[in-house]
């Protein structure tokens, strides 16, 4: 993580059983001082990806949290949410 983006990386799953390209991934993160940023991006093909999340000047030391979960591109079914220590 820089002062200006948080950056994961993640393995797709897309060749689990009822995924597909379409799903949607959400990556948020709130700081100490209440301000959620916040960014969805199709699953894709691919077997690995990368999701940027611009917050501009927020150092690490004020994050609160940053949680990574995945919805069906219907909206009807979502995964557990995974909490991301910022390192």
């Amino acid at each position: 993580m820089s002062d200006t983006e948080i950056s994961v990386d993640y393995i797709s799953n897309i060749d689990f059983p009822n995924a597909v390209a379409e799903d949607v991934i959400t990556l948020l993160a709130k700081t100490t001082a209440g301000v959620l940023f916040t960014i969805r991006v199709n699953r894709g093909t691919e077997s690995i990806g990368t999701i940027q999340l611009p917050m501009n000047n927020v150092a690490r030391e004020d994050l609160e949290f940053v949680y990574m979960f995945v919805t069906s591109a219907d909206g009807k079914k979502a995964s557990n949410s995974l909490y991301i220590k910022p390192d």
